[in-house]
């Protein structure tokens, strides 16, 4: 059985939880598609943020080459559309650092880009994620340096 997730916060679920997965076990997309066997790296993506269904063998596939238990894949996608609902969805450890070091122009054409793939309202929780947490930056900037004029 092929799972179709209407919803793209469930997509942008699995592809956060997949590029995390990726960087903890310190594999690019290339070398994951090679341990996973007969998939390619446009495949993957494909998985990761492509609107078509995801066939039984490729996500089985790609659960190996993830480390992942079986069926990983499925539970991602199910507890993400079931509560896509009035959540946000969490962002990576390094995408919220990427966000520290972009301009605002960057944040906002990387805004338009995700909502070609996930929507408005994927645009609008990629936003407001990266304007609280350079927000956060800012607040820290300010009292290191009142911390440093003492």
């Amino acid at each position: 059985m092929a799972i179709d997730p209407i919803d793209p916060a469930a997509r942008a679920e699995l592809n956060r939880r997949m590029e995390e997965r990726r960087e903890e076990l310190g594999l690019r997309w290339r070398e994951v598609a090679e341990i996973a066997g007969g998939i390619t790296v446009e495949g993957i993506r494909g998985v990761r943020v492509g609107p078509t269904k995801i066939p039984a063998v490729p996500r089985r596939k790609l659960e190996r080459a993830l480390q992942w238990p079986s069926g990983e894949i499925d539970r991602i996608l199910d507890s993400s559309a079931e509560s896509s609902s009035g959540t946000r969805p969490e962002w990576s450890a390094a995408q919220r650092a990427k966000w520290r070091t972009m301009t605002p122009a960057e944040i906002v054409a990387e805004g338009k880009r995700i909502e070609t793939q996930f929507g408005i309202e994927g645009r609008v929780a990629y936003l407001e994620a990266a304007h609280h947490e350079r927000a956060k930056r800012t607040t820290s900037d300010t009292a290191s340096s009142k911390d440093s004029a003492t």
